[in-house]
């Protein structure tokens, strides 16, 4: 739910900033398309997830709901041995959640 929106932008600027084969900036590109049918669009797909979410009035930043920095590691841990992660279009370590949910903090 709010906790996935919270987190999703930094996890398409992660995968973003990887480095992408064409055939997956070309997913990348097909998925910002989408939203600039919407009119909703700018320089990257993780801002464009921003932009979208910023519509309903999202609060962002982990902390803002209850997240505190030592729950971090765990959280990374829980979304490691989440089976969905091995779907994700690149390969991702606990290390790269780690790094997604601090960054997703502010």
């Amino acid at each position: 739910g709010v906790e996935n929106a919270l987190v999703l932008p930094e996890c398409v600027r992660h995968i973003e900033t990887s480095d992408l084969n064409q055939a997956q900036r070309k997913r990348i590109q097909k998925v910002k398309s989408l939203f600039e049918e919407r009119s909703i669009h700018a320089n990257t797909l993780a801002e464009t997830c921003t932009l979208y979410f910023n519509k309903f009035n999202l609060n962002f930043g982990l902390e803002n709901h209850g997240v505190k920095e030592d729950q971090i590691q765990i959280l990374a841990e829980k979304s490691f041995a989440d089976v969905c992660h091995q779907n994700n279009m690149i390969p991702v370590t606990t290390e790269d959640f780690q790094n997604v949910i601090t960054k997703a903090m502010k």
